[in-house]
């Protein structure tokens, strides 16, 4: 008897949205000769012009790794990579810049945005030298005719754009005694949104500062009261605020109690950005191996749902080495959350990291070993 192929429901027909985004019909600047969405049947489910993907696809994702969990073979082989392609270079970590000059004929359309940032720096209306100030800071471009206007308006400028010019100049890496002294005057005071913007451009600068080898390092002028400040922040101030605070005296002073510390317990209690975060300063700049952070980053590798903090995990065990891990007791337990991560990750980008994880950690012989004789006891 044949088989009686029935109508869809209503329930069961795609739904379509209308008006379509103007995004369906736009090529990517990359692919010309890609076909639109608007004429093309199946979409790929993670590409997206702008950004990697938006708020209804990742909250598809996180479902969909969530079933992983659950049931590793939810998926099938060809369907790892239809809909879990992702792309090595989207994982790579983006390291920060450190403040550079940059010659006219390279670009000259931001030496351009330059010279008329550093002009409206003169204008008589506040708002345009506070957003000249600011935007100068987020180009990070180290020029002279920059700095020498960044330094006028410290002198002449009204009280928040010398703050905002201040913390500017501690970005661009000038980190003189005047400079330090301004951002301690506001590390005191009682505006705590202002102190928090002043730990996030400290932090900022520090870390470009901590980049450059120990050797070719100018010195951060009134270290010595510096520190104190950034310690009485960290028992004083709030969660967020203490975390920056404690990050700047990690690049300081990388060998501080007081920070490591409340990063060990900000790694344990915070959020998981906030988990992050501490973990690098530990990993990276303290040097810090014990089984806490080791067994903190395996499950950042194993639970988090943000996939740079899980690539980035694999960076850090690499950091950590096979003998540090061995010394903690750790070698089986990381074995087996990595074999598990090999076999349950959905992204093809992110089964590679973990692969040469393994092959670093030099455990690819015992895992290869163990995937022969499965297939044997099959």
């Amino acid at each position: 008897m044949a088989p009686v192929h029935l109508p869809l429901s209503c329930y069961q027909i795609p739904k379509e949205e209308f008006p379509p985004s103007p995004e369906c019909w736009r090529q990517h600047l990359d692919k010309p000769n890609l076909v639109p969405y608007c004429y093309f049947k199946k979409p790929e489910i993670y590409t997206n012009w702008h950004t990697l993907y938006d708020q209804q696809e990742k909250w598809e994702a996180q479902k969909m790794l969530q079933k992983m969990r659950d049931h590793p073979r939810y998926l099938k082989e060809d369907t790892y990579d239809q809909k879990f392609h992702l792309p090595m270079s989207k994982l790579t970590i983006k390291f920060q810049v450190r403040p550079r000059p940059l010659e006219p004929t390279k670009d000259p359309l931001k030496w351009q945005r330059l010279k008329e940032l550093t002009k409206s720096l003169k204008s008589p209306r506040e708002e345009e030298q506070l957003y000249a100030a600011q935007a100068l800071g987020c180009l990070g471009i180290k020029d002279k005719f920059v700095m020498e206007a960044l330094w006028q308006v410290v002198q002449t400028g009204p009280e928040k754009v010398k703050y905002e010019a201040y913390r500017t100049l501690a970005i661009l890496g000038c980190l003189n005694k005047h400079v330090i002294r301004a951002l301690i005057k506001q590390l005191k005071g009682k505006n705590e949104g202002r102190r928090m913007e002043t730990l996030t451009g400290l932090r900022v600068a520090l870390n470009s500062w901590a980049a450059v080898p120990k050797d070719k390092r100018t010195p951060v002028r009134d270290e010595g009261k510096l520190v104190p400040v950034l310690q009485m922040l960290i028992k004083s101030s709030s969660n967020e605020a203490a975390l920056e605070a404690a990050l700047c005296l990690g690049f300081l002073r990388p060998c501080s109690n007081t920070a490591q510390e409340f990063l060990l317990h900000c790694m344990c209690q915070g959020s998981t950005t906030q988990r992050m975060k501490a973990l690098r300063m530990l990993v990276k700049m303290m040097h810090v191996y014990s089984a806490a952070v080791i067994r903190a980053i395996l499950d950042q590798l194993c639970s988090s749902s943000i996939l740079e903090d899980r690539f980035e995990a694999t960076r850090m065990l690499r950091t950590i080495g096979l003998e540090q891990i061995q010394a903690q007791g750790l070698e089986e337990l990381t074995f087996d959350l990595l074999r598990r991560k090999i076999y349950n990750e959905p992204f093809l980008a992110m089964r590679q990291a973990v692969a040469e994880t393994v092959e670093e950690l030099k455990m690819k012989p015992m895992m290869m070993n163990l995937v022969e004789a499965n297939k044997r006891g099959k």
